[in-house]
């Protein structure tokens, strides 16, 4: 009754755990508009919530960026540029997750009757953009353009537009797929100077996190990462239902003519139809940390740690959401084992307790006890090895496998103790007997040290099984009793050995028969 009510309990709490939505802030990196139609979709069409997760979009206040409020802080995303390379060799904490937009829409406009059409035409010019927000792409067009910075006066951004119009500034940093609609609305001619066009190409719009979160809750990250990319791709090709989604919900003063056009002019820079969306080039990574001016790093293999999966893959610090319900799974099990055996010893006492102290009496008792114990600890190891033998089939990461792996030797050797106990009992009473089968020796030693192999590589050592010519060797023999030989004999040579190796030589003579 008492373990029922324990693993009811147990159930009732994962259940209730399993259900609560994990908390989650994505800080956009402008106002409400479809620059962002991904993560809407992501909300409202619900991918968030099937994910387990309760997501907040924060839209961005000019007094702060992405960056500044991300920080450390796990459960905390951004909409970021490539600016975040930047930050990389700078120190930060900051990780990519996803690229959205695999080009930069951030161009530079200035007025059609000023007839300014390249980066040279800005000499003595007043410039209005941001420093540190992919302001590099500014630098490296001017540099190829042979134009100094100190050949134009730099105006920090307001994001007054209207400075362009009353000719307080020459030019003006702004996207591509936003702003140019209001100058046309307005009836005011622009000309664009375009990065990509002399050479500078970087990622546009990118999703980003810290450290902290990806090394804690590496599964809530791909849970973000998934829902967002899926929400994007509803938004591109259902763009109506978002436009009016943002209208009603998210903007409702914005101008639904000036959303159609940022939706037809977004799909160009997230170019879904040719890559696929979140996929990363981290040699594209390589020449944009060199647009940025910084040499001094070891190619690519430095670089790969800023993307989130090459960096979780080099660091063991923590344990994932995934591997700790593996770990608490198998600590149960564990626990569960321990309170079966325990509750059989209490029972076993109180019965000793009643009974004669007959020799007889306690050796029918003791075998009972036996009898009981190995078919209640059979139970639950076999429908863990079972479930791992489906679970094999349904993971496809190599460290989960690793993990399943673990287990299923963990359940192994709980089995071949559960079978030593009871032919222990079983060689007092004098009733051990033996099974000999026709079996072909090969595969059975195969078997008998392969679980062996992980036991011996966790403790750093080699782990050798060295065969003979002989093949297709048929002996008659009681596998089980071999596998428990075998297993005692190896689980003791990789207990004592400290280090070096394990080894297992099989020899056989052959002779005319």
């Amino acid at each position: 009754m008492f373990i029922r009510l324990f693993l009811s309990t147990f159930l009732l709490c994962s259940l209730a755990q399993a259900q609560e939505l994990e908390k989650v802030k994505i800080f956009l990196k402008w106002k409400h508009q479809f620059q962002f139609a991904g993560y809407y979709a992501a909300k409202e069409k619900g991918f968030f919530k099937k994910a387990g997760l309760d997501v907040e979009l924060i839209e961005r206040d000019v007094s702060w960026t992405p960056l500044d409020k991300v920080g450390n802080e796990a459960g905390n995303y951004g909409v970021v540029d490539s600016s975040i390379v930047n930050s990389y060799f700078e120190g930060s904490d900051f990780l990519i997750i996803a690229p959205i937009f695999q080009h930069s829409p951030l161009v530079l406009i200035t007025r059609a009757e000023d007839e300014i059409l390249s980066p040279a035409g800005l000499k003595g010019k007043k410039v209005m953009y941001q420093k540190g927000v992919d302001d590099a792409a500014f630098e490296v067009m001017f540099q190829n353009a042979f134009v100094e910075v100190d050949d134009f006066i730099h105006i920090p951004h307001n994001f007054k537009i209207q400075d362009l119009i009353h000719k307080k500034v020459d030019a003006i940093s702004v996207y591509q797929t936003d702003q140019p609609y209001t100058f046309k609305k307005m009836g005011f001619a622009t000309r664009i100077i375009n990065p990509m066009n002399y050479g500078v190409d970087l990622y546009g719009d990118m999703l980003f996190s810290n450290k902290k979160e990806v090394l804690r809750y590496p599964k809530r990250v791909e849970a973000v990462k998934n829902a967002v990319i899926k929400g994007w791709y509803y938004a591109i090709n259902n763009s109506e239902e978002i436009v009016q989604l943002i209208k009603e919900k998210y903007n409702k003063d914005a101008d639904v003519d000036h959303l159609r056009y940022e939706a037809v002019e977004t799909k160009k820079f997230v170019e879904a139809h040719l890559t696929p969306i979140g996929s990363v080039n981290l040699n594209r990574l390589v020449r944009i940390a060199k647009i940025y001016g910084n040499d001094n790093f070891d190619s690519l293999e430095q670089l790969k740690s800023l993307y989130y999966k090459e960096y979780l893959s080099k660091e063991n610090e923590f344990i994932s959401p995934l591997m700790e319900r593996v770990l608490i799974t198998v600590t149960f099990i564990l626990f569960a084992v321990g309170f079966i055996t325990l509750y059989f010893n209490q029972k076993l006492k109180k019965q000793v307790e009643l009974k004669t102290l007959e020799l007889q009496e306690q050796q029918r008792q003791r075998d009972l006890f036996f009898s009981k114990m190995t078919h209640e600890l059979r139970t639950p190891l076999n429908a863990i090895m079972g479930s791992v033998f489906f679970l094999n089939d349904l993971v496809v990461e190599n460290e989960m496998k690793s993990y399943l792996k673990i287990i299923d030797t963990s359940s192994q050797h709980l089995l071949g103790l559960v079978d030593d106990i009871l032919d222990f009992n079983k060689i007092e009473v004098k009733k051990l007997s033996l099974n000999n089968e026709n079996t072909e020796f090969i595969e059975l030693l195969k078997e008998s040290v392969r679980i062996h192999e992980l036991s011996a590589e966790a403790k750093g050592l080699s782990f050798d099984l060295e065969l003979s010519k002989c093949n297709e060797v048929n002996v008659s023999i009681d596998p089980l009793r071999f596998k428990q030989i075998m297993n005692n004999l190896l689980s003791n040579a990789i207990k004592f050995t400290q280090k070096g190796s394990v080894r297992v030589k099989y020899e056989c003579v052959e002779d005319d028969e």
